[in-house]
């Protein structure tokens, strides 16, 4: 579940992010603590 997870961010960025919470109020057994986890440190991560 988590290399989907970041598969997404990955591909979409915000709106990864955006999606998957949105899915996670949806489908509540995905926590979206895990997903916020996953955004920060590829976010932290991210060189520009």
């Amino acid at each position: 579940m988590g290399s989907l997870i970041k598969d997404i961010i990955e591909q979409s960025g915000y709106f990864g992010i955006f999606f998957l919470i949105a899915l996670e109020n949806v489908f509540p057994p995905i926590p979206s603590e895990v997903i916020l986890t996953f955004g920060g440190y590829m976010t932290y991560e991210t060189k520009s």
